[in-house]
């Protein structure tokens, strides 16, 4: 009777062992993947600040490195400090913020030259639309350039005038 309760374990143990072996390979394949996901969702933060950074005092890219485990962005550096890592997506968070209000307000003060040029061809809506902007964009520029060609003219003309006028 103990040698089948023994033989009943030694296949119950053998089943667990198995079983431990399997999903212990799959656990392994899900943290590989995790990581792999960590890595690229870095490197691509990085890539985003890297290009955030031309012509402007921001400089972030410096500080969000993730080229290897040990930079700022790097898989090593959560797991050495936490907070720092949050830290630094902050500062990334922040600077995209500050680039979607200066958009923003851009689009805005775009809109109000239209407004007072009285440009009614312009969509206003589409000044704060990345795909639409450049179209609007042209067509203020346009006008602009028009209206600065028209007052040379105007102001030239009116110089002429009064140098005839007053000899």
């Amino acid at each position: 009777m103990i040698s089948v309760l023994n033989r009943i374990l030694n296949v119950l143990i053998a089943i667990v062992a198995i079983l431990t072996v399997v999903f212990g390979y799959k656990l392994y394949d899900r943290r590989k993947e995790l990581r792999e996901r960590a890595d690229l969702l870095a490197s691509r933060i990085f890539d985003a600040a890297k290009k955030l950074d031309p012509h402007s005092p921001t400089a972030i890219a410096s500080s969000l490195d993730a080229s290897s485990p040990d930079k700022p962005l790097g898989w090593k550096s959560y797991h050495d400090s936490p907070e720092q890592y949050k830290k630094n997506l902050e500062t990334f968070v922040t600077t995209v913020e500050k680039v979607r209000t200066q958009r923003d307000n851009l689009g805005a003060k775009l809109a109000e030259l239209a407004k007072i040029f009285e440009l009614t061809n312009v969509n206003t809506a589409a000044l704060n639309n990345p795909e639409m902007y450049k179209g609007e964009y042209n067509k203020i520029e346009q006008h602009l350039i028009t209206f600065y060609k028209r007052d040379q003219f105007l102001t030239k003309h009116l110089i002429e005038t009064a140098q005839q006028l007053d000899p």
